[in-house]
């Protein structure tokens, strides 16, 4: 992150965007060029470099917002999703799945690289194999 020289868009359904921020400036991250979407902090209200629409559960909410911020930030090329994990936790697994697959599709047509992130440890294997159908490369850390 902190070589990226364009706009990011940050989809967050783990951790509230006050609590990113602060990461990121422990970190010497630039925040100015990251855009949030907190999923997870109560409410929907907008905020600077941020839009919270409230819940995990809200995947059309958070898909849209998405895709506008993405159209309206036409220099962002970056999405980053935390986590699918997590997400699992709120719905079922066909709901997310279907979510992938669409978000996926989107980011394919606006040009935008789509990371997701997933805890292996919080994911089971099928559901992994499942959800790499939709991605071109997996990097383990």
């Amino acid at each position: 992150m902190k070589k990226i020289k364009y706009p990011v868009v940050y989809v967050t359904v783990n951790k509230s965007f006050s609590t990113l921020i602060e990461h990121f400036q422990e970190e010497k991250i630039e925040t100015s060029k990251i855009f949030i979407i907190d999923a997870i902090s109560p409410g929907k209200q907008r905020a600077g470099n941020a839009v919270f629409v409230g819940s995990p559960k809200a995947l059309t909410n958070i898909s849209i917002t998405t895709t506008s911020t993405l159209k309206k930030l036409k220099t962002a090329k970056i999405l980053i999703f935390d986590s699918i994990s997590t997400l699992l936790v709120y719905n079922k697994f066909p709901v997310v799945k279907d979510f992938i697959a669409f978000i996926t599709k989107e980011m394919k047509e606006l040009k935008v690289t789509f990371v997701m992130t997933c805890i292996k440890e919080m994911t089971d294997k099928k559901t992994i194999a499942e959800l790499t159908a939709f991605v071109d490369d997996i990097i383990e850390v």
